[in-house]
């Protein structure tokens, strides 16, 4: 079955419909001209949107959310809480590996027990960067282009490089460069236990639901508008999520 994305703004919230080809859109277009100004006006917006809009017959009513556990959040899971499926509808919380980011998930994950709203799982973003090392040789694109310094001297020499590894390593070509960004260390300055994204998951009973890298494939694609290219890691990786997501909803 064919989906179409309608993607409606206040300053804070995004939600997006993924519904029927034929769906009428003359009420969207009504509301997505009425972003509030002011903080109490958003708690109208989303009430509007959530409880006076006919959705009709939706596949999934995506509600994406700033970090935090704002009074948005509240309002969400309030006005939802009459149509939510026990057990099978619910959310999907995103976290990077650093610890600036864990701290605020682990409240949004307390934030979900306390009002008994179900965690389909989390998903860690930015889990290190990856960029597949056949991307060295192409010129059109210096974003996409890994460059290979000489650390003594700090030239670079990528076309010397390159041309030997055709010569005596093609093999090399078919692999992917990774590293990770963020530090991966387990515990703080203070000595206190710090978790990895799979790590908390663990803890607070929730599914985890894969990893996404810093893949400059990502990049191309939101740039141009257009899903991430078939038949390359990034798309293997996402995939993966959604098949995991959906699988928890199915």
């Amino acid at each position: 079955m064919e989906t179409i994305y309608i993607q409606l703004y206040t300053n804070s919230i995004t939600l997006w419909c993924i519904c029927r080809k034929s769906y009428n859109y003359t009420t969207f277009f009504f509301l997505t001209q009425c972003k509030p100004k002011y903080t109490h006006k958003i708690y109208i917006y989303i009430y509007t949107h959530i409880q006076d809009v006919d959705w009709g017959e939706l596949d999934y009513l995506i509600v994406d959310t700033p970090p935090g556990t704002s009074d948005e959040h509240i309002s969400i899971v309030q006005y939802l809480k009459g149509c939510l499926q026990d057990g099978k509808d619910g959310c999907v919380v995103i976290t990077t590996p650093q610890e600036a980011s864990m701290g605020d998930v682990r409240k949004e994950l307390n934030f979900c027990k306390k009002t008994h709203l179900n965690v389909l799982g989390i998903v860690e973003n930015m889990s290190g960067f990856i960029l597949p090392f056949a991307s060295s040789s192409t010129t059109d694109n210096n974003l996409n282009k890994l460059n290979i310094i000489n650390n003594d001297t700090g030239n670079d020499v990528t076309n010397d490089m390159m041309l030997k590894i055709k010569t005596h390593l093609p093999e090399l070509l078919n692999c992917s460069v990774f590293t990770n960004i963020f530090t991966t260390t387990t515990t703080t300055t203070t000595g206190a236990s710090v978790d990895t994204p799979k790590e908390m998951a663990k803890k607070f009973s929730v599914p985890y639901l894969g990893s996404l890298p810093l893949d400059t494939d990502y990049l191309k694609a939101c740039e141009s508008g257009k899903p991430v290219d078939d038949n390359t890691n990034a798309s293997k990786r996402l995939n993966m999520v959604i098949d995991n997501m959906l699988s928890k909803l199915n």
